[in-house]
């Protein structure tokens, strides 16, 4: 991440390895979405919770939705706040399935 400031407001730029796809950079979206609402939480600037529509998922790989899953569960949890994500039919029996799992780990892609 850099960030530049202007006159009248900051740049940001968010980059990660291989973001050239529409999956690594809706991640990066979703980092971002992330860091931005527990910042705000923290400092009581904003809502106890993050919503997300199912756009943000398309053109992510299973194994990148199960661990974005995985980290708002966890963020969301430590910083006692809400994460509600709108999922397609198919990403979410498949999301259901991985989170009724008692490890609640992703799965290595075979």
């Amino acid at each position: 991440m850099a960030i530049q400031a202007g006159r009248e407001s900051l740049t940001i730029t968010l980059r990660i390895d291989s973001d050239n796809s529409r999956g690594i950079g809706n991640m990066v979206i979703f980092c971002f979405d992330h860091t931005l609402a527990v910042l705000a939480h923290r400092h009581g600037r904003g809502p106890d919770f993050l919503i997300h529509d199912s756009h943000l998922y398309d053109g992510v790989d299973d194994r990148q939705l199960k661990a974005a899953l995985q980290l708002a569960a966890d963020v969301t949890r430590e910083e006692n706040m809400q994460y509600v994500a709108t999922l397609n039919t198919d990403d979410l029996a498949e999301a259901t399935a991985w989170a009724s799992t008692p490890s609640r780990t992703p799965s290595k892609p075979s």
